[in-house]
């Protein structure tokens, strides 16, 4: 488990071509994306993750399904395409226009996301247009869970969900990591020691 600190000036293009620790060029590259001040001086990182890469297929998996339906639809179903105006070429150039621009929006959707558990607090930032940043203190967490569905049970990943003192229910979610079981067990470590 790598911990780092963060350091209360932001890292600058010298700093990153010094960094000699993969891990840590990771990280300095990672507080130049993320919104300042978001990491306090005094705080030590316990993890820094991201969605594993299936976030960006699986979430897109009705997509995907329709766009191969019309496209079977579209190759074997006899249809005169004259009657909407288009040629069948076309209208498979449209659907895998559609199909990318889908692929495109979530692989934005997963640039977005970082999952931060520091020596007090748990982040999650995710947001494309808009940024959305859930963060709470450790004391605040009432308990967590782990969330493994068939489709990520399949390729290995899994979801685990946050849930405050103050609602008792879960209240943000690190979605589709890798190890998930791992990850669990390092913030349970986490809670056991720095929650006062």
């Amino acid at each position: 488990m790598t911990k780092t600190k963060h350091t209360s000036s932001p890292p600058t293009h010298l700093d990153l071509a010094e960094a000699q620790d993969p891990q840590e060029l990771v990280v300095q590259r990672t507080f130049s994306i993320l919104p300042a001040q978001l990491i306090q001086p005094d705080e030590v990182i316990i993890l820094m993750l991201k969605p594993s890469l299936w976030f960006i297929p699986l979430n897109c998996l009705t997509t995907i399904f329709f766009s191969f339906i019309s496209t079977i639809a579209l190759i074997y179903v006899n249809f005169d395409f004259r009657i909407i105006g288009i040629r069948r070429r076309e209208a498979l150039l449209i659907i895998f226009a559609i199909l990318l621009l889908r692929l495109f929006w979530q692989a934005l959707d997963w640039l977005s996301r970082y999952y931060i558990l520091t020596d007090k607090r748990v982040i999650r930032v995710k947001g494309i247009t808009n940024i959305q940043i859930f963060e709470t203190p450790l004391k605040n967490i009432l308990h967590t869970q782990t969330y493994l569905s068939f489709t990520q049970q399949l390729f290995g990943i899994g979801s685990i969900g946050f849930a405050t003192a103050a609602t008792s229910v879960v209240d943000a979610y690190w979605l589709m990591i890798n190890k998930p079981l791992e990850i669990h067990q390092i913030i349970i470590q986490a809670l056991a020691r720095y929650r006062k």
